[in-house]
């Protein structure tokens, strides 16, 4: 069975934490949907249930639907926090976040100086205080509920323009954390002029 129905593909999917959710956001249904692991009463394995689906809200609709379908495969459209308690649903240029329990909007982000589509979210903290964000030709770091001060971010939340210097970000992998550092590492590769 097609997790979106007939013709409804999957664009991008993320795992919560400790395997027992997971979401799929589809382009062609226009949808996001938050997927529970059940445990069949016979062998036949893993099974999951359709806990909710989420139109796209109104303001964010057409954000999928320009990307090209090739385009969406490299990016990483949706993740959970750490603690698997707030869901990042990425459109177009906009982060946003929802709590995941109740599939309530929580807020919505996106980078200063960029209006290109996000490429990946990344909740880079243990304590979820800090969102990684990259486009293709900017990496920021924002604090996901604003105004709160963040432990690695503190009241700061920062914006690198990578495209003004002539690059695109091709890839950007978190590393963990590193000695003392509580707000982990990250490693950015980025192409300049048709280079890495």
């Amino acid at each position: 069975a097609a997790p979106h129905g007939r013709g409804g593909g999957v664009c991008a999917l993320a795992v919560a934490p400790g395997g027992g959710a997971a979401c799929t956001l589809s382009r062609e249904e226009d949808a996001y949907r938050l997927w529970t692991k059940i445990d069949p009463s016979d062998e036949n394995g893993t099974m999951w249930q359709c806990s909710y689906r989420v139109k796209t809200p109104s303001g964010f609709s057409n954000s999928l639907l320009s990307a090209a379908p090739a385009s969406l495969g490299q990016r990483q459209l949706v993740r959970f926090s750490n603690d698997g308690s707030v869901l990042a649903v990425c459109y177009g240029a906009h982060v946003t976040l929802w709590d995941h329990s109740s599939a309530t909007l929580l807020n919505d982000l996106a980078l200063d100086q960029s209006d290109d589509g996000v490429r990946s979210v990344e909740f880079s903290t243990r304590s979820d205080d800090t969102l990684l964000v990259s486009t293709a030709g900017a990496l920021g770091a924002l604090s996901p509920f604003g105004g709160v001060k963040s432990c690695y971010l503190g009241g700061d939340e920062w914006t690198f323009d990578v495209a003004g210097m002539g690059a695109t970000i091709a890839a950007v992998v978190p590393l963990g954390d590193f000695g003392t550092s509580p707000g982990g590492c990250f490693a950015v590769a980025a192409n300049h002029d048709g280079t890495s």
